[in-house]
Protein backbone atom coordinates (compact mmCIF):
# COMPACT_ATOMS: atom_id res chain seq x y z
CA UNK A 1 0.00 0.00 0.00
CA UNK A 2 1.14 3.48 -1.10
CA UNK A 3 1.21 6.43 1.24
CA UNK A 4 -0.91 7.89 -0.75
CA UNK A 5 -3.20 5.27 -0.34
CA UNK A 6 -3.79 5.54 3.29
CA UNK A 7 -5.66 8.30 3.72
CA UNK A 8 -8.23 7.20 1.00
CA UNK A 9 -8.69 4.41 3.24
CA UNK A 10 -8.77 5.79 6.52
CA UNK A 11 -11.11 8.10 5.23
CA UNK A 12 -9.00 11.38 5.94
CA UNK A 13 -9.68 13.51 2.84
CA UNK A 14 -11.94 15.54 2.99
CA UNK A 15 -14.90 16.28 0.45
CA UNK A 16 -13.47 19.38 -0.74
CA UNK A 17 -9.84 18.11 -1.07
CA UNK A 18 -10.98 15.55 -3.15
CA UNK A 19 -12.85 17.73 -5.08
CA UNK A 20 -10.20 19.40 -5.79
CA UNK A 21 -8.02 16.63 -6.93
CA UNK A 22 -10.83 16.00 -9.15
CA UNK A 23 -10.67 19.49 -10.93
CA UNK A 24 -6.59 19.07 -10.86
CA UNK A 25 -7.03 15.42 -12.66
CA UNK A 26 -9.78 16.63 -15.07
CA UNK A 27 -7.29 19.73 -16.17
CA UNK A 28 -4.26 17.55 -16.86
CA UNK A 29 -6.62 15.18 -19.14
CA UNK A 30 -7.91 18.18 -20.60
CA UNK A 31 -4.28 18.95 -21.13
CA UNK A 32 -3.33 15.47 -22.71
CA UNK A 33 -5.95 15.66 -25.08
CA UNK A 34 -5.09 19.30 -26.16
CA UNK A 35 -1.77 17.68 -26.74
CA UNK A 36 -2.84 14.76 -28.52
CA UNK A 37 -1.23 12.62 -26.46
CA UNK A 38 -3.77 10.01 -26.61
CA UNK A 39 -6.83 10.51 -29.63
CA UNK A 40 -10.12 11.77 -28.32
CA UNK A 41 -11.92 9.94 -31.01
CA UNK A 42 -12.09 8.39 -34.58
CA UNK A 43 -10.68 10.56 -36.54
CA UNK A 44 -13.21 12.07 -39.47
CA UNK A 45 -11.82 12.58 -43.09
CA UNK A 46 -11.30 16.46 -43.86
CA UNK A 47 -13.00 16.14 -47.20
CA UNK A 48 -15.96 13.85 -47.16
CA UNK A 49 -16.42 12.25 -50.47
CA UNK A 50 -19.86 12.66 -49.97
CA UNK A 51 -21.03 8.97 -51.76
CA UNK A 52 -20.77 6.77 -48.09
CA UNK A 53 -21.61 7.51 -44.76
CA UNK A 54 -18.98 7.38 -41.95
CA UNK A 55 -18.33 3.96 -40.36
CA UNK A 56 -21.72 3.37 -38.00
CA UNK A 57 -20.24 1.20 -35.19
CA UNK A 58 -21.09 -2.04 -36.82
CA UNK A 59 -18.51 -4.14 -36.56
CA UNK A 60 -16.67 -6.23 -33.64
CA UNK A 61 -13.27 -3.74 -33.29
CA UNK A 62 -14.99 -0.77 -33.97
CA UNK A 63 -16.28 1.59 -31.05
CA UNK A 64 -20.20 0.76 -30.50
CA UNK A 65 -22.62 3.54 -30.11
CA UNK A 66 -24.10 4.27 -26.69
CA UNK A 67 -28.06 4.09 -26.48
CA UNK A 68 -29.65 7.01 -24.48
CA UNK A 69 -32.76 5.06 -23.45
CA UNK A 70 -30.67 1.89 -22.11
CA UNK A 71 -28.16 4.67 -20.41
CA UNK A 72 -31.50 6.07 -18.91
CA UNK A 73 -32.72 2.41 -18.10
CA UNK A 74 -32.97 1.97 -14.31
CA UNK A 75 -33.00 5.51 -13.34
CA UNK A 76 -35.66 7.99 -12.40
CA UNK A 77 -36.40 10.83 -15.38
CA UNK A 78 -39.33 12.71 -16.24
CA UNK A 79 -41.03 10.17 -17.86
CA UNK A 80 -41.52 7.91 -14.82
CA UNK A 81 -44.34 6.68 -12.91
CA UNK A 82 -46.65 9.87 -15.34
CA UNK A 83 -49.23 10.97 -13.82
CA UNK A 84 -50.75 13.56 -16.50
CA UNK A 85 -54.63 13.25 -16.86
CA UNK A 86 -55.24 11.90 -20.25
CA UNK A 87 -57.23 13.88 -22.95
CA UNK A 88 -59.64 10.65 -23.09
CA UNK A 89 -60.12 11.26 -19.03
CA UNK A 90 -61.44 15.10 -18.84
CA UNK A 91 -64.58 15.37 -18.35
CA UNK A 92 -67.71 17.35 -19.70
CA UNK A 93 -67.34 20.17 -17.45
CA UNK A 94 -63.82 20.66 -17.55
CA UNK A 95 -63.37 20.66 -20.85
CA UNK A 96 -65.82 23.15 -21.40
CA UNK A 97 -64.09 25.22 -18.72
CA UNK A 98 -61.11 25.01 -20.67
CA UNK A 99 -62.02 25.05 -24.34
CA UNK A 100 -65.24 26.87 -24.45
CA UNK A 101 -65.71 30.30 -26.09
CA UNK A 102 -67.95 33.32 -24.93
CA UNK A 103 -71.41 32.78 -23.19
CA UNK A 104 -71.12 28.82 -23.29
CA UNK A 105 -70.45 28.98 -19.32
CA UNK A 106 -73.17 29.04 -16.87
CA UNK A 107 -72.70 28.78 -12.63
CA UNK A 108 -73.56 25.31 -13.27
CA UNK A 109 -70.34 24.72 -14.79
CA UNK A 110 -68.81 25.64 -11.56
CA UNK A 111 -67.84 24.34 -8.32
CA UNK A 112 -69.85 26.62 -6.31
CA UNK A 113 -68.55 25.52 -2.98
CA UNK A 114 -64.74 25.60 -3.24
CA UNK A 115 -65.75 29.22 -4.03
CA UNK A 116 -67.83 30.04 -1.98
CA UNK A 117 -64.91 31.84 0.90
CA UNK A 118 -64.36 34.10 -1.97
CA UNK A 119 -67.77 35.11 -2.67
CA UNK A 120 -70.40 33.63 -0.74
CA UNK A 121 -73.65 36.10 -1.81
CA UNK A 122 -73.76 36.44 -6.08
CA UNK A 123 -72.49 34.63 -8.90
CA UNK A 124 -72.97 37.27 -11.43
CA UNK A 125 -68.78 37.32 -11.26
CA UNK A 126 -68.05 34.24 -12.89
CA UNK A 127 -66.71 33.79 -16.29
CA UNK A 128 -69.55 33.04 -19.12
CA UNK A 129 -65.99 31.83 -21.24
CA UNK A 130 -63.08 29.39 -20.85
CA UNK A 131 -60.01 29.29 -19.93
CA UNK A 132 -58.06 29.32 -23.18
CA UNK A 133 -60.28 32.07 -24.20
CA UNK A 134 -59.76 34.61 -21.67
CA UNK A 135 -55.96 34.11 -22.02
CA UNK A 136 -55.69 34.04 -26.09
CA UNK A 137 -57.94 35.99 -26.80
CA UNK A 138 -57.03 39.68 -28.01
CA UNK A 139 -59.20 41.52 -25.91
CA UNK A 140 -61.31 40.24 -23.09
CA UNK A 141 -63.41 42.71 -20.42
CA UNK A 142 -61.80 43.11 -17.19
CA UNK A 143 -58.69 41.49 -18.11
CA UNK A 144 -55.71 43.09 -16.70
CA UNK A 145 -52.62 41.02 -18.50
CA UNK A 146 -51.69 40.75 -22.31
CA UNK A 147 -53.38 37.78 -24.13
CA UNK A 148 -50.83 34.43 -23.86
CA UNK A 149 -49.25 32.96 -27.27
CA UNK A 150 -51.41 29.64 -28.36
CA UNK A 151 -47.68 27.57 -27.30
CA UNK A 152 -47.46 29.11 -24.19
CA UNK A 153 -50.99 28.44 -23.28
CA UNK A 154 -50.41 24.46 -24.46
CA UNK A 155 -47.84 24.93 -21.90
CA UNK A 156 -50.02 26.02 -18.97
CA UNK A 157 -52.53 23.73 -20.29
CA UNK A 158 -49.96 20.70 -19.90
CA UNK A 159 -49.45 21.74 -16.08
CA UNK A 160 -53.11 22.04 -15.29
CA UNK A 161 -53.59 18.30 -16.84
CA UNK A 162 -50.56 17.12 -14.80
CA UNK A 163 -51.91 19.14 -11.62
CA UNK A 164 -55.00 16.86 -11.99
CA UNK A 165 -53.64 13.74 -13.10
CA UNK A 166 -52.24 14.17 -9.45
CA UNK A 167 -55.12 14.65 -7.99
CA UNK A 168 -56.78 11.43 -9.44
CA UNK A 169 -53.82 9.22 -8.65
CA UNK A 170 -52.46 10.51 -5.42
CA UNK A 171 -55.80 12.13 -3.70
CA UNK A 172 -58.13 9.73 -5.31
CA UNK A 173 -60.32 12.28 -6.56
CA UNK A 174 -63.18 10.82 -8.51
CA UNK A 175 -62.66 11.69 -12.49
CA UNK A 176 -66.05 13.65 -12.60
CA UNK A 177 -65.23 15.64 -9.92
CA UNK A 178 -62.63 17.29 -11.09
CA UNK A 179 -62.57 21.17 -11.91
CA UNK A 180 -60.18 23.93 -12.65
CA UNK A 181 -61.37 25.62 -9.32
CA UNK A 182 -59.16 22.60 -7.50
CA UNK A 183 -55.83 24.12 -8.78
CA UNK A 184 -56.62 27.87 -7.52
CA UNK A 185 -57.19 26.40 -3.98
CA UNK A 186 -53.86 27.29 -2.47
CA UNK A 187 -53.48 24.80 0.52
CA UNK A 188 -53.92 21.78 -2.54
CA UNK A 189 -51.33 23.55 -4.75
CA UNK A 190 -48.77 23.46 -1.66
CA UNK A 191 -49.24 19.76 -1.07
CA UNK A 192 -48.69 19.50 -4.51
CA UNK A 193 -45.38 20.88 -4.75
CA UNK A 194 -44.04 19.30 -0.95
CA UNK A 195 -44.50 15.84 -2.79
CA UNK A 196 -42.98 16.87 -6.45
CA UNK A 197 -39.97 18.88 -4.48
CA UNK A 198 -39.43 16.53 -1.83
CA UNK A 199 -40.30 12.85 -3.21
CA UNK A 200 -40.01 13.47 -6.97
CA UNK A 201 -36.69 15.90 -6.44
CA UNK A 202 -37.89 18.19 -8.35
CA UNK A 203 -37.00 21.75 -8.38
CA UNK A 204 -38.25 25.64 -7.43
CA UNK A 205 -37.85 26.31 -10.93
CA UNK A 206 -40.44 23.43 -11.80
CA UNK A 207 -42.48 24.24 -8.72
CA UNK A 208 -43.15 27.96 -10.21
CA UNK A 209 -44.27 27.13 -13.12
CA UNK A 210 -47.14 25.59 -11.68
CA UNK A 211 -47.60 28.19 -9.23
CA UNK A 212 -48.30 30.26 -12.77
CA UNK A 213 -50.71 27.89 -13.66
CA UNK A 214 -52.47 28.22 -10.51
CA UNK A 215 -52.69 32.24 -10.64
CA UNK A 216 -54.04 32.72 -14.18
CA UNK A 217 -56.77 29.88 -13.08
CA UNK A 218 -57.23 32.07 -10.39
CA UNK A 219 -57.49 35.36 -12.36
CA UNK A 220 -59.50 33.88 -15.05
CA UNK A 221 -61.88 32.72 -12.31
CA UNK A 222 -61.87 36.40 -10.32
CA UNK A 223 -61.07 38.98 -12.90
CA UNK A 224 -64.44 40.76 -12.99
CA UNK A 225 -64.38 41.32 -9.58
CA UNK A 226 -61.67 43.65 -9.42
CA UNK A 227 -61.79 47.07 -9.30
CA UNK A 228 -57.98 47.74 -8.73
CA UNK A 229 -55.02 47.00 -10.68
CA UNK A 230 -53.35 43.76 -10.50
CA UNK A 231 -56.31 42.35 -9.06
CA UNK A 232 -54.86 44.08 -5.28
CA UNK A 233 -58.76 43.76 -4.22
CA UNK A 234 -59.30 40.22 -4.32
CA UNK A 235 -57.79 37.85 -2.03
CA UNK A 236 -58.08 34.73 -4.47
CA UNK A 237 -55.70 36.14 -6.39
CA UNK A 238 -53.23 37.65 -4.54
CA UNK A 239 -52.73 34.65 -2.00
CA UNK A 240 -51.76 32.63 -4.83
CA UNK A 241 -49.37 35.66 -6.56
CA UNK A 242 -47.32 35.66 -2.84
CA UNK A 243 -47.26 32.08 -3.10
CA UNK A 244 -45.22 32.15 -6.51
CA UNK A 245 -43.19 34.85 -4.76
CA UNK A 246 -42.25 32.80 -2.15
CA UNK A 247 -41.41 30.00 -4.51
CA UNK A 248 -39.38 32.20 -6.79
CA UNK A 249 -37.27 33.70 -3.80
CA UNK A 250 -36.49 29.64 -3.10
CA UNK A 251 -35.47 29.11 -6.54
CA UNK A 252 -33.04 31.90 -6.56
CA UNK A 253 -31.26 30.55 -3.25
CA UNK A 254 -31.09 26.92 -4.94
CA UNK A 255 -30.08 28.42 -8.17
CA UNK A 256 -30.08 26.04 -11.25
CA UNK A 257 -29.25 22.49 -12.01
CA UNK A 258 -27.05 23.59 -14.98
CA UNK A 259 -23.86 23.25 -13.32
CA UNK A 260 -24.64 19.56 -12.15
CA UNK A 261 -25.74 19.33 -15.58
CA UNK A 262 -22.91 20.66 -17.30
CA UNK A 263 -20.60 17.26 -16.66
CA UNK A 264 -22.45 14.99 -18.61
CA UNK A 265 -23.63 17.83 -21.18
CA UNK A 266 -20.62 20.10 -22.16
CA UNK A 267 -19.32 20.44 -25.36
CA UNK A 268 -16.64 22.96 -26.47
CA UNK A 269 -17.50 24.31 -29.14
CA UNK A 270 -14.72 22.87 -31.46
CA UNK A 271 -16.38 19.70 -30.59
CA UNK A 272 -19.49 21.07 -31.68
CA UNK A 273 -18.19 21.69 -34.96
CA UNK A 274 -16.59 17.61 -34.89
CA UNK A 275 -20.38 16.64 -34.20
CA UNK A 276 -22.23 18.95 -37.12
CA UNK A 277 -19.03 17.70 -39.43
CA UNK A 278 -19.67 13.77 -38.70
CA UNK A 279 -23.88 14.28 -39.03
CA UNK A 280 -22.78 16.03 -42.38
CA UNK A 281 -20.94 12.88 -43.50
CA UNK A 282 -24.12 10.91 -42.11
CA UNK A 283 -25.98 12.26 -44.91
CA UNK A 284 -24.13 10.31 -47.62
CA UNK A 285 -26.53 8.12 -49.59
CA UNK A 286 -24.47 4.91 -49.01
CA UNK A 287 -22.41 2.89 -46.86
CA UNK A 288 -20.18 0.51 -46.31
CA UNK A 289 -20.02 -2.80 -44.32
CA UNK A 290 -17.13 -4.61 -42.52
CA UNK A 291 -15.66 -7.80 -41.46
CA UNK A 292 -13.83 -8.05 -38.26
CA UNK A 293 -9.81 -7.30 -39.37
CA UNK A 294 -11.59 -3.93 -40.42
CA UNK A 295 -11.69 -4.98 -44.81
CA UNK A 296 -14.77 -3.74 -46.27
CA UNK A 297 -17.19 -6.45 -47.32
CA UNK A 298 -19.44 -4.74 -48.89
CA UNK A 299 -21.62 -1.88 -49.52
CA UNK A 300 -25.28 -0.58 -49.80
CA UNK A 301 -27.87 2.16 -50.69
CA UNK A 302 -29.73 3.67 -47.88
CA UNK A 303 -33.12 4.17 -47.82
CA UNK A 304 -34.56 7.54 -48.26
CA UNK A 305 -35.94 7.45 -44.65
CA UNK A 306 -32.76 7.06 -43.26
CA UNK A 307 -30.69 9.63 -45.67
CA UNK A 308 -33.78 12.14 -44.79
CA UNK A 309 -33.69 11.55 -40.74
CA UNK A 310 -29.61 11.92 -41.14
CA UNK A 311 -30.53 15.22 -42.97
CA UNK A 312 -32.65 16.77 -40.31
CA UNK A 313 -30.29 15.70 -37.60
CA UNK A 314 -27.37 17.64 -39.39
CA UNK A 315 -29.52 20.85 -40.04
CA UNK A 316 -31.11 20.87 -36.86
CA UNK A 317 -28.32 20.62 -34.89
CA UNK A 318 -25.56 23.04 -36.98
CA UNK A 319 -28.89 25.79 -36.44
CA UNK A 320 -28.76 25.39 -32.73
CA UNK A 321 -24.66 25.56 -32.84
CA UNK A 322 -24.17 28.42 -34.65
CA UNK A 323 -27.29 30.14 -33.74
CA UNK A 324 -28.17 29.39 -30.52
CA UNK A 325 -32.04 29.65 -31.07
CA UNK A 326 -34.98 27.94 -28.90
CA UNK A 327 -36.11 24.82 -30.46
CA UNK A 328 -39.99 26.31 -30.97
CA UNK A 329 -38.21 28.74 -33.33
CA UNK A 330 -36.57 25.95 -35.64
CA UNK A 331 -39.93 23.62 -34.99
CA UNK A 332 -42.08 26.35 -36.21
CA UNK A 333 -39.95 27.40 -39.37
CA UNK A 334 -41.93 27.77 -42.68
CA UNK A 335 -40.42 28.35 -46.14
CA UNK A 336 -41.78 31.63 -47.47
CA UNK A 337 -43.20 32.80 -43.90
CA UNK A 338 -40.23 32.73 -41.22
CA UNK A 339 -37.81 31.31 -44.15
CA UNK A 340 -36.94 33.01 -47.26
CA UNK A 341 -33.80 32.33 -49.72
CA UNK A 342 -32.50 35.68 -50.62
CA UNK A 343 -29.13 35.85 -53.34
CA UNK A 344 -26.59 35.78 -49.94
CA UNK A 345 -28.38 32.82 -48.25
CA UNK A 346 -31.43 32.07 -46.18
CA UNK A 347 -32.61 34.51 -43.81
CA UNK A 348 -35.06 34.31 -40.60
CA UNK A 349 -37.64 36.78 -40.63
CA UNK A 350 -39.89 36.48 -37.27
CA UNK A 351 -43.13 38.65 -36.25
CA UNK A 352 -43.35 39.05 -32.47
CA UNK A 353 -45.68 36.07 -32.06
CA UNK A 354 -42.95 34.02 -33.65
CA UNK A 355 -40.44 34.09 -30.74
CA UNK A 356 -40.22 34.30 -27.15
CA UNK A 357 -39.21 37.48 -26.37
CA UNK A 358 -41.32 38.88 -29.45
CA UNK A 359 -44.81 38.68 -27.08
CA UNK A 360 -43.03 40.94 -24.16
CA UNK A 361 -41.22 43.70 -26.67
CA UNK A 362 -43.55 43.50 -29.44
CA UNK A 363 -40.47 43.72 -31.44
CA UNK A 364 -39.61 40.89 -34.31
CA UNK A 365 -36.28 39.85 -35.82
CA UNK A 366 -34.10 38.98 -38.55
CA UNK A 367 -31.36 36.90 -38.95
CA UNK A 368 -29.41 35.35 -41.43
CA UNK A 369 -27.93 31.72 -41.37
CA UNK A 370 -24.86 30.44 -41.49
CA UNK A 371 -23.56 30.71 -45.45
CA UNK A 372 -21.90 27.58 -45.21
CA UNK A 373 -25.58 26.10 -44.93
CA UNK A 374 -27.28 27.50 -47.70
CA UNK A 375 -26.03 24.89 -50.35
CA UNK A 376 -27.19 22.31 -47.96
CA UNK A 377 -30.66 23.90 -47.38
CA UNK A 378 -30.72 24.37 -51.06
CA UNK A 379 -30.17 20.47 -51.15
CA UNK A 380 -32.38 19.91 -48.54
CA UNK A 381 -35.67 21.84 -50.20
CA UNK A 382 -35.09 20.44 -53.39
CA UNK A 383 -34.12 17.17 -53.08
CA UNK A 384 -34.99 15.71 -49.67
CA UNK A 385 -37.62 17.28 -48.30
CA UNK A 386 -40.15 16.38 -51.45
CA UNK A 387 -39.88 12.72 -50.50
CA UNK A 388 -41.69 13.49 -47.41
CA UNK A 389 -45.38 12.75 -46.92
CA UNK A 390 -45.93 16.68 -45.54
CA UNK A 391 -49.10 15.95 -43.46
CA UNK A 392 -51.16 19.10 -42.97
CA UNK A 393 -48.26 21.97 -42.41
CA UNK A 394 -45.53 23.75 -44.35
CA UNK A 395 -43.01 23.37 -41.42
CA UNK A 396 -39.33 22.85 -43.26
CA UNK A 397 -38.55 19.81 -40.91
CA UNK A 398 -41.06 16.87 -39.83
CA UNK A 399 -41.45 13.62 -38.55
CA UNK A 400 -39.62 10.60 -40.23
CA UNK A 401 -41.58 8.05 -38.84
CA UNK A 402 -40.27 4.28 -37.88
CA UNK A 403 -40.84 1.42 -38.94
CA UNK A 404 -42.68 0.26 -36.13
CA UNK A 405 -44.77 3.93 -36.93
CA UNK A 406 -44.30 4.49 -40.94
CA UNK A 407 -47.36 6.68 -40.91
CA UNK A 408 -45.81 9.12 -38.61
CA UNK A 409 -44.02 10.70 -41.81
CA UNK A 410 -44.33 14.11 -42.33
CA UNK A 411 -46.41 15.33 -39.41
CA UNK A 412 -45.63 18.12 -37.79
CA UNK A 413 -42.56 17.69 -34.36
CA UNK A 414 -44.06 18.44 -30.99
CA UNK A 415 -41.57 19.69 -28.37
CA UNK A 416 -40.91 16.64 -26.69
CA UNK A 417 -40.63 14.69 -30.28
CA UNK A 418 -37.95 16.98 -31.52
CA UNK A 419 -36.32 17.26 -28.05
CA UNK A 420 -35.92 13.29 -28.42
CA UNK A 421 -34.70 13.83 -32.02
CA UNK A 422 -31.96 15.39 -31.34
CA UNK A 423 -30.89 14.46 -28.16
CA UNK A 424 -30.95 10.62 -28.49
CA UNK A 425 -28.97 11.55 -32.05
CA UNK A 426 -26.39 13.45 -30.35
CA UNK A 427 -26.20 11.12 -27.31
CA UNK A 428 -25.29 8.35 -29.68
CA UNK A 429 -22.79 10.36 -31.73
CA UNK A 430 -20.92 12.36 -29.04
CA UNK A 431 -20.60 8.08 -27.18
CA UNK A 432 -18.68 7.22 -30.66
CA UNK A 433 -17.09 10.67 -31.18
CA UNK A 434 -15.60 11.16 -27.89
CA UNK A 435 -14.53 9.70 -24.57
CA UNK A 436 -17.63 9.76 -22.98
CA UNK A 437 -21.50 10.51 -24.73
CA UNK A 438 -23.23 13.76 -23.83
CA UNK A 439 -26.73 14.13 -23.07
CA UNK A 440 -27.19 17.53 -24.95
CA UNK A 441 -30.78 18.73 -25.35
CA UNK A 442 -31.84 21.62 -27.78
CA UNK A 443 -31.65 23.88 -25.03
CA UNK A 444 -28.75 23.66 -23.68
CA UNK A 445 -26.89 24.22 -26.45
CA UNK A 446 -27.93 28.18 -26.03
CA UNK A 447 -25.39 27.47 -23.11
CA UNK A 448 -22.47 26.01 -25.21
CA UNK A 449 -22.93 29.54 -27.76
CA UNK A 450 -22.66 31.84 -24.94
CA UNK A 451 -20.01 30.34 -22.93
CA UNK A 452 -18.05 29.95 -26.34
CA UNK A 453 -18.36 33.53 -27.50
CA UNK A 454 -17.79 34.75 -23.85
CA UNK A 455 -14.31 32.62 -23.50
CA UNK A 456 -13.18 34.09 -27.34
CA UNK A 457 -15.96 35.81 -28.93
CA UNK A 458 -15.69 39.78 -30.21
CA UNK A 459 -17.06 42.01 -26.82
CA UNK A 460 -19.21 43.72 -29.48
CA UNK A 461 -21.08 40.88 -30.62
CA UNK A 462 -22.43 40.42 -27.46
CA UNK A 463 -26.01 42.22 -28.06
CA UNK A 464 -26.32 41.17 -31.80
CA UNK A 465 -25.75 37.88 -30.70
CA UNK A 466 -28.49 38.30 -27.49
CA UNK A 467 -30.75 39.48 -30.53
CA UNK A 468 -30.25 37.02 -32.51
CA UNK A 469 -31.29 33.90 -29.75
CA UNK A 470 -34.04 36.27 -28.37
CA UNK A 471 -33.09 37.21 -24.76
CA UNK A 472 -30.92 40.20 -23.07
CA UNK A 473 -27.64 40.18 -22.57
CA UNK A 474 -28.08 40.15 -18.45
CA UNK A 475 -30.26 36.86 -19.30
CA UNK A 476 -27.34 35.34 -21.63
CA UNK A 477 -24.60 36.32 -18.99
CA UNK A 478 -26.98 35.24 -15.80
CA UNK A 479 -28.59 32.16 -17.10
CA UNK A 480 -26.59 30.58 -20.32
CA UNK A 481 -22.40 31.24 -19.37
CA UNK A 482 -21.43 28.46 -18.27
CA UNK A 483 -17.88 29.87 -17.49
CA UNK A 484 -15.69 28.93 -14.11
CA UNK A 485 -14.63 31.37 -12.10
CA UNK A 486 -11.32 30.82 -13.63
CA UNK A 487 -12.57 30.91 -17.05
CA UNK A 488 -14.34 34.43 -15.79
CA UNK A 489 -10.67 36.01 -15.13
CA UNK A 490 -8.19 34.16 -17.69
CA UNK A 491 -8.03 37.62 -19.89
CA UNK A 492 -6.74 39.50 -16.69
CA UNK A 493 -3.42 37.34 -17.25
CA UNK A 494 -0.82 39.65 -17.44
CA UNK A 495 -3.24 42.58 -18.03
CA UNK A 496 -0.15 45.02 -17.52
CA UNK A 497 1.88 43.57 -20.42
CA UNK A 498 1.23 45.92 -23.90
CA UNK A 499 0.39 43.84 -27.16
CA UNK A 500 3.47 43.13 -29.03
Amino acid sequence: MTNTEVPLESKAIVHGTFRGYKSSLLRFLAWLQSEKLYPSGPELPAVADGKYAPRLGNGAKQKPFANLTRARRGNRWRKAEPYTLKEAELNATLLKQLEVGPRELTEKNFNLTRLQKFAKKTTDWLPDYGLRYFLTAKEVSKRQDLPLRAVTFRTRRGDILRFLGWLKQYKGFPLEDLCLELMADRDLLEEFVCWGINERRNTYAWAGQYAAASLIIAKWLHHKRSKKLKYEDVTAITTLRDYGRDLDLKRKIEGTNIEAEKEEKFLTFAECEQLVAYLKQCCAPRRKYYRENGSCRGTAGRSDRAIISAWQHYLIVAILVYCGIRQREIRELELGKTLFREADGYWVKQAPEDHKIGSKTGEGKEFQLPEHLTEDLDEWFKVWRPKMSIQGHNQVFALVGSRAHPEAMGKPFTESLLGNFVTHRVYKATSFLFQEPKRVNPHFFRNLVITHQRMHGDPSQKEPLATMMGQSVATADKTYNLMTRRDRTAKARNWWKLPS
